[in-house]
């Protein structure tokens, strides 16, 4: 869609988040994986003009890209450019498509390490579980070790294919350091079911089971 279009979307729903107290995501998705390049430009394009507009919205988070290829000097100079434009604004950087792929082609730790750039004071490292099923206890260890080396993590993707079940989803609730749980979000989802009320939103082909907090 053209940039009018977007802004005029992305007006509304953050103006309806705020109403109920939820958070926004905003995130560049124009990406399409680790098997085919990532246009930069567009990114930085994306940012330019969207970064600076939102940055005084408390409940905003930007994702730089959704899956973009391996690229450390990239990730540097995008993560740069929005936090000239939204200085407090908490950036998603990364969001591997497969912990597990970059960790066999590159090493994941040395990859994060050459994102020097990324102040983690406000930031995170996005990643998926993808291409990892069966691998739920590998998975566990990247994610410890990511933390325990200074990253902190977010999983910010998880679909009903192409990765671990939902027992997995679940596990990060009371993963991480000292317990306290990895933050995760759940695309493509046909539904859930609120556990307080029992009621099912947005159909009920494949719900998963959410408390929400009273406060």
């Amino acid at each position: 869609m053209d940039l009018q279009t977007l802004e005029n979307r992305l007006d509304a729903t953050i103006t309806n988040a705020k109403q109920t107290g939820m958070y926004v995501i905003i995130d560049n998705h124009s990406a399409g994986g680790r098997s085919v390049p990532t246009d930069w430009n567009l990114n930085t394009q994306f940012w330019t003009a969207i970064a600076a507009r939102y940055a005084n919205d408390a409940n905003v988070i930007y994702e730089i890209i959704n899956e973009p290829e391996v690229s450390p000097g990239q990730e540097n100079s995008a993560f740069q450019l929005i936090r000239s434009l939204a200085p407090q604004t908490p950036v998603i950087a990364w969001s591997f498509e497969s912990i597990t792929k970059v960790d066999d082609q590159a090493g994941l730790l040395n990859v994060l390490t050459q994102g020097n750039r990324i102040d983690y004071s406000n930031a995170a490292v996005g990643y998926h579980p993808y291409e990892a099923l069966g691998q739920e206890g590998r998975l566990a260890i990247l994610a410890s070790q990511m933390q325990h080396a200074g990253y902190p993590v977010v999983m910010t993707e998880h679909s009903n294919d192409h990765t671990p079940p939902l027992s997995y989803l679940y596990s990060l609730n009371t993963a991480g350091i000292n317990g306290t749980g990895i933050s995760w979000f759940f695309l493509d989802g046909t539904g859930w079911i609120d556990a307080v009320t029992g009621l099912a939103y947005e159909g009920n082909n494949d719900p998963i089971t959410i408390t929400w907090p009273k406060d």
